[in-house]
């Protein structure tokens, strides 16, 4: 790093001497009938000079250096156009005609268009597209990706997918949870929500609005933090538009959106303006349980100092949703009874850009932004008992015994009550987030070398105010202690970065080098985290061999890079919440039933504070890519291969603390006091129960007890093993054939996945398991691995709420998947009638999966002799020939009374088989055996295809209308599954998408 600082600072100095000359390019843009257009951007690529144009169309930039540069020229409702200049001296006056963004064009791209002036994998998905593709929630984009794959487009779905770059499902390494969604430059993420360690759900972001999207798949700038698997950059409509009313259809949802960008005088700037209204249901047959998006936006934009040659651009903006689910008209559920989830959101930002064009800078800008979840959910749950049953709200460490509520409402237990009654919850969750970031370009030209330097900061602070969980009657809610959000300390986090992007002409190529650096410091006040440092070099370099050459290949360049991408903690990463911590363990101690009374119970409460871990790292990636772009013969081709590996994935493990309580002996029929006068008491202290007397007659009785040796389980956060994706990705555009007016799109991907998991974690049987006397069990194993992915400690479910399951040890501590993807896409455009018409037909050439068992590269498994062995013989670990039961031994084993000695397991197993039977039954019970013999067996799914077709079609200047059918075909066909050597039906699976359908009209006045 220090030598590549030290050279780019010497070639600075080296041609300083002979910086080149600057010039002017003066010019006007023009619609197809003359008129100027007002509010279009022209820019410089490479140089950082821009303009806009004024009402008359005019723009003028200064001090351009000599040399070619690509001027392009955008604005809302027009084509993007570009044009190469050789600037050899002033260019005035430069006339430029836009056409208007229709299908009366010549060209209309309805696929993700690989962006081709980066020197990273990126992909840009226009307006023309998302109408196209009719496109609700924004993760529908996925399927236009090389080798995406359509899905059904429920927004009320109970599985709220979330977006992943070039990652698969059910994996380990929190891929969604690493990729980074932008709206606007407002950076959407849920670090500070303590209900989950996945990625934003993007089904609340109104898409009618939505001018572009930007996924980049690559090595982005050191710009963008936070992350550690792609960007995602979501581009709104800003400029003057007529008004415009979307109206969509689909079989579980409907669709209203009113849209209109307004020109406020002659210098007043544009005001666009956007309201949407969705509303979906999860089932046609039971439309019940409902989501709705209500979203509205409002951005201003105004370029001040237009007339002068500094320009600045100013753009505020504000959105939000109201909305979220609702099952309260649900007839099938109990009267009354509901779930209800809201989805409120309010977003704001604003930001200036200034063309300052000095010899020591040429662009500064300054952007702000913030964001305001509520994501209330309340529950309102119906509930009967024919007994009481003990509630308990102590937070103190004791015995207590049930207390009724009517008299003592703070009481440690209070008695349940009995028959019919509601219970309303409500888990309050409010994450908030502001940001500031400030950046300058400095773009220079020494001799015929194009220099562009990038300094910023970008400061971060989240935190939630929501409230947590709580009852609206104490009275009968469940055992439960407030756990409140808002005290939880906010996060502060502080970046630093610095990017080269050097271009240097060799002959008729070019080499384009990028480097930078991006330095994160995060602040955690009164926390046991502290400050944390990282850092995330990038690099990416591109040469171009030509361009636009005649011959077969027109165009050939290669580009490569790598870099590291560092993801900052969640919430329930740094504060595990009530569930992971804070938790109380309640051991019931005592039970007295009385027959058609509230019956006497007794609980022992033990404490456990919020296990923080000081020593966990963020999680972050390795990337690494290689690519190639060519025009042959006309055909444009695109071939990219990754390497990426996370590190330090965010996952969790069980913690056992040993304890003892009394467990009171139950009173039996020769106990002397009456049921009548008995009067019950506990010490706190050492757990005794005392019975009196209330006549006075009979003395008090002491009652019996035993020791209970058991466990305290909890789960802390910490860091699970490394995690490996690699793939390649091809996008092959064939020229369109001029007679058919048709062009054909292949595209595809090899996708690999390997994740294991190599942590010790420790696993003990659930409480029902007892040692041969009938104690509580004594021991905890240690095992290598678990099969859960890293998330699967928080699986969230945003309809009905969200649970948590430790990683438990099993046989399989890991998964390879393997798959190969591809799709065609035919389509017909004929501008003449404006109609434009699309099949693609959606591939599954290759599809691989195995679970693993595996440590340091060997088998961690082995083969059991028969299904009743416990596996004490393990010199068979051929675990993967099939059909066989599988059992894994822990590596040590540790006992009640020592807990922190680890004893080797397979030894001591081994000798109390021959000397000790008891000893080795009750270890037995630490081996984890496969549910079934073909868990290991390879599974490999046979070629699958889905067809899918859309049409769209303008009618005139003030209207269209799209059409969409998924899986229009319905295939029933079948697949062979190679794991259990079965055929499963494609028909309403998860292979490929029921058949679905859309229609949408788009008016504009």
């Amino acid at each position: 790093m220090n030598r590549f600082i030290l050279s780019i600072l010497l070639t600075f100095i080296t041609l300083i001497s002979i910086e080149g000359k600057n010039f002017l390019i003066e010019g006007q843009v023009l619609d197809s009938k003359n008129t100027p257009i007002e509010f279009a951007y022209v820019i410089l690529s490479g140089d950082g000079l821009w303009a806009v144009t004024d009402q008359k169309g005019n723009f003028s930039i200064k001090n351009i250096p000599q040399g070619k540069t690509i001027l392009t020229v955008r604005c809302l409702g027009y084509a993007e156009k570009k044009e190469e200049l050789d600037v050899q001296g002033n260019i005035s006056p430069l006339t430029i005609t836009l056409q208007e963004s229709n299908l009366a064009l010549e060209e209309v791209v309805i696929t993700a268009q690989r962006k081709s002036e980066g020197a990273t994998t990126s992909y840009l998905i226009d307006r023309a597209a998302l109408d196209h593709t009719q496109v609700m929630n924004i993760t529908d984009i996925s399927s236009l990706l090389p080798g995406g794959k359509s899905k059904e487009m429920n927004l009320a779905s109970a599985y709220d997918e979330r977006f992943a770059v070039r990652s698969g499902k059910s994996e380990k390494g929190n891929a969604t949870f690493g990729t980074a969604i932008e709206i606007d430059g407002i950076r959407l993420n849920n670090n500070s929500s303590l209900d989950e360690t996945q990625g934003v759900s993007t089904r609340n972001i109104s898409t009618t609005n939505i001018e572009s999207i930007e996924v980049i798949t690559g090595i982005p700038s050191v710009e963008y933090g936070d992350l550690s698997n792609g960007v995602v950059k979501v581009n709104t409509k800003k400029g003057e538009t007529p008004y415009t009313a979307d109206f969509s259809t689909q079989p579980h949802s409907k669709q209203f959106a009113l849209s209109k960008g307004f020109k406020l005088g002659k210098n007043g700037g544009t005001l666009n303006t956007s309201l949407e209204h969705t509303n979906a249901n999860s089932d046609l047959a039971s439309p019940h349980t409902t989501y709705q998006r209500n979203g509205a936006s409002l951005t201003y934009s105004k370029v001040l100092n237009k007339k002068l040659d500094k320009p600045i651009t100013l753009t505020v903006g504000l959105s939000g949703n109201v909305g979220g689910f609702n099952d309260k008209k649900d007839p099938d559920a109990f009267e009354n009874s509901y779930k209800k989830r809201k989805e409120n959101t309010l977003r704001g930002n604003i930001k200036l850009n200034w063309l300052l064009d000095k010899s020591w800078i040429t662009n500064l800008e300054v952007f702000s932004s913030f964001s305001y979840s509520n994501k209330e959910y309340k529950v309102n749950k119906k509930n009967d008992s024919n007994t009481s049953q003990a509630l308990i709200r102590g937070k103190e460490e004791g015995y207590f015994l049930t207390e009724d509520f009517t008299r003592n409402p703070d009481a440690p237990i209070i008695q349940g009550p009995t028959g019919n009654w509601y219970e309303l919850s409500y888990t309050d969750n409010k994450p908030m987030d502001y940001n500031l970031k400030i950046k300058s370009d400095w773009v220079r030209k020494f001799s015929n070398c194009n220099s562009r330097l990038m300094i910023g900061l970008d400061f971060r602070n989240s935190g939630n105010k929501g409230r947590g969980l709580y009852y609206e009657d104490l009275s009968n809610a469940p055992t439960w202690r407030e756990y409140k959000y808002s005290d939880l300390p906010f996060m502060n986090n502080l970046a630093l970065f610095a990017e080269e992007k050097l271009t240097i002409p060799v002959n008729q190529s070019a080499l384009e080098l990028t480097a930078g650096l991006r330095s994160d410091m995060t602040f955690i006040n009164q926390s046991e985290y502290g400050t944390v440092q990282s850092l995330s070099p990038r690099f990416n370099v591109k040469y171009v061999f030509w361009k636009n050459k005649k011959g077969i290949v027109k165009d050939l360049s290669i580009y490569g890079g790598w870099g590291k991408a560092v993801k900052l903690p969640s919430f329930e990463v740094l504060y595990p919440s009530p569930g992971n911590s804070k938790f109380y363990t309640d051991v019931q101690s005592f039970a007295h039933n009385i027959q058609d009374e509230n019956s006497i119970y007794g609980y022992f409460i033990k404490p456990q504070e919020t296990i923080y871990n000081p020593d966990v790292k963020w999680q972050y990636s390795n990337q690494t890519e290689i690519g190639v772009e060519a025009n042959i013969l006309g055909a444009k081709i695109s071939i990219s291969g990754f390497w990426n590996k996370t590190v330090n994935p965010y996952t969790s493990i069980n913690l056992y603390t040993p304890y003892t309580y009394k467990l009171t002996n139950p009173i039996d029929d020769s106990f002397i006091i009456p049921q009548e006068n008995r009067v019950f008491s506990m010490n706190q202290q050492t757990g005794i129960v005392t019975v009196s007397d209330k006549t006075g007659v009979i003395a008090n009785q002491e009652l019996s007890y035993l020791n209970r040796d058991t466990y305290q389980s909890d789960i802390m956060y910490t860091n699970g093993s490394p995690i490996t994706r690699s793939g390649i990705e091809w996008v092959i555009d064939l020229p369109q054939i001029p007679a058919l007016r048709t062009s054909f799109r292949i595209d595809g991907n090899y996708y690999h996945y390997k994740g294991l998991d190599e942590r010790t974690i420790a696993w003990k049987p659930s409480s029902d398991v007892r040692m041969s006397d009938g104690s509580p069990y004594r021991f905890v194993g240690y095992y290598t691995g678990s099969s859960q992915n890293s998330t699967s400690s928080v699986n969230t479910n945003s309809a009905t709420g969200f649970s948590r399951n430790p990683s438990n040890a099993s046989v399989a501590n890991g998964k390879l998947s393997k798959q190969v993807n591809s799709n065609l896409t035919v389509t017909t455009h004929i501008p003449k009638i404006r109609l434009i018409l699309s099949l693609t037909v959606e591939a599954s050439f290759y599809n691989y999966s195995r679970n693993l068992s595996e440590y340091k590269g060997e088998t961690r498994g082995f083969v059991l002799h028969n299904d009743d062995n416990v596996g004490w013989d393990n010199s068979n670990t051929n675990i993967y020939a099939g059909n066989q039961s599988v059992a894994v031994h822990p590596l040590y084993y540790s006992t009640w009374e020592e807990p922190n000695v680890q004893i080797p397991f397979t030894e001591a197993l081994l000798q109390a088989k021959d000397n000790d039977a008891t000893l080795y039954n009750d270890l037995s019970k630490l081996i984890i055996k496969t549910s079934n013999k073909t868990d290991f067996n390879p599974n490999k799914i046979s070629a699958y295809f889905s067809a899918n077709f859309k049409v769209t079609k303008e009618i005139g200047k003030f209207a269209s209308l799209s059409f969409y059918a998924n899986n229009f075909l319905n295939s029933m066909r079948k697949v062979k599954s190679s794991k259990e050597d079965t055929e499963l039906s494609l028909y309403h699976s998860q292979f490929i998408p029921k058949f679905y359908y859309g229609l949408s009209l788009r008016i504009k006045l």
